[in-house]
């Protein structure tokens, strides 16, 4: 990987005004969107993003979203505050039979925090995000969405 390529906080705080004038007219359109049933986040990049707007965002994106997905990224969140009592669940690539280290240190601090996290390692992946672990995020996504997703 090239480091110039990964986003950073600056473009975390240029972003989320973007972000947040996209969801305002989301809003607009769909206004039955309900906050309580509402996920985002990303792989790679798109995980570092989604950290990162939550840390720029001040509680806002928060408030429109009950559940946050982290695959292969967002490993620089800062504000693990943010995430009291909301799903999360974090996707990573590991050797066979290995926890990456920096994400069990990620998923303590959420639970700590107070978030409900599962934790999903990908044995023997790399940085991707293969179609094998598909059914493993459609089941954790389904249950955020209908209420039934619990931390692990």
């Amino acid at each position: 990987g090239n480091a110039a390529l990964i986003l950073s906080s600056a473009d975390y705080k240029f972003a989320w005004p973007c972000y947040r004038a996209m969801l305002d007219k989301l809003e607009q359109v769909v206004p039955n969107l309900d906050p309580a049933h509402r996920v985002i986040g990303g792989f790679s990049n798109g995980a570092h993003m989604t950290a990162g707007l939550i840390d720029q965002s001040d509680g806002e994106l928060g408030k429109r979203f009950s559940g946050f997905l982290f695959v292969a990224g967002g490993g620089r969140l800062q504000r693990y505050d943010l995430l009291k009592d909301k799903l999360v669940l974090i996707a990573v690539g590991a050797p066979r039979g290995q926890t990456p280290k920096r994400a069990g240190e990620v998923r303590d601090a959420m639970v700590k925090a107070g978030a409900k996290v599962t934790l999903h390692v990908m044995e023997g992946v790399g940085h991707a995000f293969p179609e094998s672990a598909y059914p493993a995020v459609q089941a954790w996504l389904r249950g955020a969405v209908l209420g039934t997703a619990e931390g692990t």
